[in-house]
């Protein structure tokens, strides 16, 4: 739906030949109504300054959104995740030819599907977004949580998309079956493995790492 609700916080630095805040806001709004956003936050920098901050319109329906809202960073998980693994071949803990079967036997054709097909998606298993057992769910409620066992099984359970390693396809079943592959290499939780190996030391202190899938 359209923007309603406006929260523009300016920059008290902002340099005087700037364009004006009601300027930049304007342009925002237009790029919102063209392209059917619901919020932007939005941020401009100059010379490593900040001059410009703000934030328009609606998180969720009734709440404004506001500058210092955290937003999902989506599929880019998945190289958080693809950095763990090769951080645990790296200390020699598996290799990315380690088959799936070693973790978890019971998932069918694991002992086909290497790690490294998991993460780049060469594994051939169906992708769990686009099936009605999750479409349906999430339909009848947005909120739904869904455990990755049973996001597992909704992707497990179809059939495949091709022989494991010999084509591609991007999928989610994937990344939420190697993050429990992880977890049992680390001895803890994703999460967790996350932040300790891959969040902290690359200072992303505005980053925080969580077990649900996306």
């Amino acid at each position: 739906g359209i923007a309603l609700a406006v929260s523009v916080l300016p920059c008290p630095s902002a340099a005087a030949d700037s364009p004006s805040n009601a300027k930049i806001a304007s342009v925002i709004r237009s790029f919102m109504v063209q392209n059917h956003l619901k919020a932007a936050i939005v941020q401009i920098r100059s010379n490593g300054r900040e001059i410009y901050e703000g934030a328009f319109g609606e998180s969720m329906t009734g709440v404004p959104a506001t500058a210092d809202m955290h937003f999902r960073n989506g599929a880019l998980a998945f190289t958080y995740m693809s950095t763990l693994l090769l951080e645990f071949v790296d200390q020699k803990k598996v290799t990315l030819q380690t088959k799936l079967s070693n973790y978890f036997p019971d998932v069918p054709n694991a002992n086909k599907v290497t790690l490294k097909d998991l993460s780049q998606m060469t594994s051939g298993y169906a992708d769990y977004v686009y099936q009605p057992e999750l479409t349906q769910t999430l339909y009848r409620d947005p909120f739904q949580q869904l455990t990755p066992e049973q996001l597992i099984h909704i992707g497990v359970s179809k059939p495949m998309q091709f022989a494991p390693g010999q084509n591609w396809g991007y999928c989610h079943t994937n990344y939420v079956i190697l993050g429990r592959v992880l977890e049992k290499i680390a001895h803890m939780p994703l999460a967790d493995a996350l932040q300790r190996y891959v969040l902290q030391p690359m200072g992303l202190k505005q980053t925080t790492a969580s077990s649900t899938p996306v």
